[in-house]
């Protein structure tokens, strides 16, 4: 078992995940960030629904504040190459909506079909189809 050393604390990505998740749990406690947009639950095929309009602002102000957060712990950690992480962070935030989108859908909760089934699913086509994607390569 190898020594930690104290550079550890600010090098690795363990740790990172620790203090950018007490860094969000801060910002809650404070007031910083009193709501988190929710998708709503839809029916049928009405796609119009599943995202409304007025959730598009909170949620690409979302995207942009965990963008910013991520991208700043990378390129602590990897120096400037860390904001090549950016896009691929923008195209998995995007599936990942997408994926809780249709995860919302009554019949899809209805027959057991939540979130995690649609992130494997498009998660797994996509691999299988496409491979990785080159703007998706930096978020590895």
């Amino acid at each position: 078992m190898s020594k930690t050393k104290w550079s550890d604390l600010y090098k690795l990505e363990d740790w990172w995940a620790v203090w950018l998740g007490l860094l969000l749990l801060g910002t809650v406690f404070v007031g910083l960030v009193q709501v988190v947009p929710k998708l709503p639950k839809w029916k049928g095929i009405d796609f119009a629904a599943a995202v409304p309009l007025d959730l598009i602002p909170g949620l690409l102000l979302l995207a942009i504040g965990l963008g910013i957060i991520f991208t700043l712990g990378n390129i602590i950690m990897q120096g400037r190459k860390g904001i090549s992480m950016l896009p691929g962070f923008l195209v998995i935030f995007i599936l990942a909506a997408v994926a809780y989108m249709l995860g919302n859908s009554q019949t899809a909760k209805a027959i057991n079909l939540g979130y995690a089934f649609w992130v494997l699913a498009i998660g797994l086509t996509i691999g299988n189809t496409l491979g990785t994607m080159a703007i998706a390569s930096g978020a590895n």
